[in-house]
């Protein structure tokens, strides 16, 4: 987006069209941690064509569940806090390390880290804590869903 474009907008450059979060590339996922990929490309980029904060907190969002998931739960958000550590530029590729740090009966607590694909750059760091709504478990040979309160 360039200058013009931002200052005629006004405050409405900010309501963009992000999406991309389809695009995820599975790296590993394996019981309490999963690593995907991803890539900033145009429709994920805020007014200064770095990756939109936003984005990067659903990206992470996604991804905390995805790791209650391999626990054997499904989980809401009860609480999400992200530091910004350094901009991820337009064309990058990224890594999603999400790593479980407590698995409770019933709270999660799960970090979040973009990483450059090198691993040598923290862009940025998320901590959530994931409510367990319902639990997957084997019964009678078959998976089925539980309320983990019971």
């Amino acid at each position: 987006m360039n200058e013009e474009e931002i200052l005629t907008s006004g405050p409405t450059v900010y309501l963009r069209d992000y999406s991309g979060i389809q695009d995820l590339e599975v790296q590993t996922i394996e019981t309490g941690h999963v690593i995907l990929k991803s890539h900033a490309s145009d429709k994920t980029l805020n007014i200064r064509d770095d990756v939109f904060g936003g984005f990067l907190l659903e990206e992470a969002d996604a991804i905390a569940g995805m790791v209650c998931y391999t626990l054997n739960k499904i989980s809401l958000t009860l609480n999400a806090q992200m530091n910004f550590i350094k901009p991820i530029s337009k064309g990058s590729n990224y890594l999603i390390d999400g790593t479980t740090l407590h698995s409770g009966r019933t709270t999660q607590v799960v970090q979040i880290k973009f990483l450059s694909v090198d691993a040598q750059k923290l862009f940025a760091q998320a901590t959530f804590t994931m409510f367990t709504q319902k639990v997957i478990a084997e019964k009678d040979g078959k998976r089925c869903i539980s309320d983990p309160q019971k």
